[in-house]
């Protein structure tokens, strides 16, 4: 956000950004955030109150340059935070309550995400996807010769096959999408059993509410498999039909990550798949 090789202005921007952002329920008023910059060692003695509404505006008018289109796709209207009118208040209230509420959410998601990412494995074939004629559970095509980024055709009812013969444990598998993210298993939608017996499982399951599953958007679907000796039990992955596919959010992500932290003997395995005409 704010150059490494600052000037004076850089520095108090650095210093301003953390004390005005931080998320607390009590937020001081600028002139105490001047106070307490000029506290601060870089600025030890300096007089921050005479230039607080310029280094106010600045670090907004840097926030909208830089996540701007962003802001925008969450509905703010960014106009009025950069264009300095008298007597106007409230645009860093307004860059606050996004930064909480829409951006934090996101890059916590995100950041969690790829860190179970990066501890799982990646065996060829241990999830893939083949065709299916409507009605027909048994057809189930060859498997091909492995991509390097397998794919999924597009509007095609499919089977998802999941091979971790030599596993054992409970699984769950999380899908992410470009604009979704669900459990698929354990799920009455897809999967309600999610006991490995040391079989090739095929999804959705008998007795599943879903008889095949079909994805209608091109792009990217990632999946990732978490195999655990003792079950989670949180509510979110008790298969109900209120529920049918249980949408994995950020709370939901944070409580498995920090359960996962503390269990010693969970396995990983990860893969993306390429959604494309056929």
């Amino acid at each position: 956000m704010f150059p490494q090789n600052f000037t004076d202005k850089h520095l108090r921007e650095r210093i301003f950004f953390p004390l005005r952002f931080q998320r607390r329920e009590s937020q001081p008023s600028h002139r105490e955030i001047a106070k307490q910059m000029s506290q601060t060692e870089p600025l030890q003695g300096v007089n921050c109150q005479t230039s607080i509404n310029t280094t106010v505006q600045n670090v907004i008018r840097r926030l909208v340059e830089v996540f701007g289109e962003e802001m925008a796709q969450d509905g703010v209207n960014t106009a009025p935070l950069i264009q300095r009118q008298r007597g106007k208040k409230g645009a860093w209230e307004v860059v606050y309550q996004w930064l909480w509420e829409d951006k934090f959410p996101r890059w916590q998601l995100d950041w969690i995400w790829q860190g179970l990412v990066k501890q799982a494995d990646s065996p060829a074939d241990w999830i893939r996807f083949t065709p299916v004629n409507p009605g027909d559970r048994k057809l189930v095509v060859p498997v091909g010769k492995t991509r390097e980024q397998p794919v999924i055709g597009v509007n095609i009812p499919s089977m998802m096959h999941i091979d971790l013969e030599g596993d054992a444990g409970h699984l769950l598998l999380l899908n992410r999408g470009s604009e979704s993210q669900y459990v698929m298993c354990p799920s009455a939608a897809f999967a309600p059993q999610n006991r490995l017996t040391g079989e090739t499982i095929l999804v959705p399951q008998l007795g599943a509410m879903c008889e095949d599953m079909t994805f209608d958007s091109l792009g990217k679907e990632e999946f990732l498999g978490i195999v655990v000796n003792r079950w989670l039990e949180f509510p979110w992955l008790k298969p109900n039909q209120e529920e049918p596919a249980p949408i994995w959010d950020t709370e939901r992500l944070y409580q498995l990550w920090v359960n996962l932290e503390a269990e010693e003997n969970w396995r990983g395995f990860y893969q993306a798949f390429k959604v494309v005409e056929v």
